[in-house]
């Protein structure tokens, strides 16, 4: 067998080769589905002015949204402003630029983290708090192992 390009190996049949009836080493296998196709034309033909409607629709939507973009965007110069204001006078202190524009991203998607689960009702958060509890995401602070440790004596005692 040759080489890809990034000097891999080429891999085994695919789900796609099976389907279309080429198998591993050559051995004939039965595909499913309609014995007409072949792979390239499907009985379908399409439609233009179906088609034409439809992109007229989606044109139309995508207006909107461009007019709502356009709109915050707007709505948000001022902030924006503050914000760059905040951080040429920082970076006049003597901040270096790169490393405040990291510190300032993580800080805002720390707080995105944190605000994550909000709009979870309380069901719904006791169900969420058990999914990270099972990805041990936060396994090994004293509360959690605590917890872990009085469930599992619970189900012991089962």
């Amino acid at each position: 067998m040759g080489k890809r390009a990034g000097g891999r190996k080429p891999k085994g049949k695919t789900v796609k080769d099976y389907q279309r009836g080429k198998a591993a080493n050559n051995h004939d296998v039965e595909v499913d589905g309609d014995e007409d196709f072949d792979g390239k034309n499907s009985k379908f033909e399409p439609d233009g002015k179906t088609i034409s409607e439809a992109l007229e629709a989606i044109d139309e939507e995508n207006e909107t949204i461009a007019n709502i973009m356009e709109a915050a965007r707007k709505k948000c110069q001022a902030p924006r402003a503050a914000i760059k204001t905040v951080r040429k006078r920082l970076i006049k202190d003597g901040y270096h630029a790169k490393e405040l524009d990291t510190v300032i991203r993580k800080h805002a998607l720390e707080i995105k983290i944190s605000n994550v689960d909000r709009k979870l009702d309380d069901g719904q958060i006791v169900s969420f708090r058990e999914m990270e509890a099972a990805l041990g995401k936060f396994r090994g602070l004293p509360l959690v192992d605590a917890a872990l440790e009085r469930a599992r004596e619970a189900e012991a005692v089962h």
